[in-house]
């Protein structure tokens, strides 16, 4: 049992003091490389921290934010900003975004210091090309990892593109290939998830459980109204047990 993450760190055998996970001492690092002396690096592994960009967050960490979304994404850092910047007004400027993310890259480079996004690219092959506007090259993978005969991806509606093409490339060699998940619970997009990725992932079968363990019926039934007025369809599974209160 392992994250993606854990499964390329492991497979690129990365070494100490390389990774920045956010300690005292990655947090100075950070603060002199893009010289601000304001910057917080805790929560930068965390989907619920760090992604959410509260109020709190100041330019610097908006902008490394937005760089982890547009990296997931693999897309231009432009159009993740203009989607924070229609939503937050106090969402800092492209040039002082990019300038962020331009002295934050080069001092990783300078320094031989990686990121946890950075993990993901470099074992599936794709690599920074220091242009904001065509930002991603397709490179060779690094890293070896061990052939297994299945592999089963969990909750794999939270998938990225980045993440989608790490568990391709751990799979490509295994007889059975499971993946389990939830397309309405697809809630991470703000951080780069796609639940589209796992919806329409070529199968050679696909199975809907029938029966929800979860919910009662009168909590499903309440659930399905408020998804369909949300253009879904009906859920196709029942409730294994009746009753429930909505208030």
């Amino acid at each position: 049992f392992r994250t993606l993450h854990s499964c390329c760190y492991r497979s690129l055998g990365v070494s100490e003091g390389e990774l920045l996970v956010g300690t005292a001492g990655d947090t100075a690092w950070l603060r002199k490389a893009i010289d601000d002396e304001s910057v917080r690096m805790g929560g930068r592994d965390s989907d619920d921290d760090y992604f959410n960009c509260p109020s709190s967050y100041g330019p610097a960490e908006k902008a490394l934010a937005m760089w982890d979304a547009a990296r997931n994404r693999l897309c231009p850092l432009e159009r993740v900003w203009s989607v924070c910047h229609r939503t937050d007004t106090r969402c800092p400027s492209l040039d002082e975004v990019e300038s962020v993310v331009t002295r934050y890259e080069r001092a990783k480079k300078r320094d031989g210091r990686i990121d946890f996004c950075d993990l993901l690219m470099k074992f599936s092959g794709r690599r920074f090309t220091g242009d904001h506007r065509s930002p991603f090259e397709e490179v060779p993978p690094d890293g070896e990892f061990p052939v297994l005969p299945v592999w089963l991806h969990d909750e794999a509606q939270d998938m990225s593109l980045l993440t989608s093409l790490v568990f391709k490339r751990l799979s490509q060699f295994s007889q059975f290939v499971y993946l389990m998940g939830d397309a309405w619970q697809a809630i991470y997009s703000f951080c780069g998830a796609d639940g589209r990725i796992f919806s329409n992932w070529p199968v050679a079968k696909e199975e809907v459980l029938p029966t929800s363990y979860r919910c009662r019926s009168n909590i499903l039934a309440k659930a399905n109204t408020l998804m369909h007025m949300g253009g879904h369809k009906q859920r196709a599974f029942s409730a294994k047990e009746d009753g429930g209160h909505v208030e």
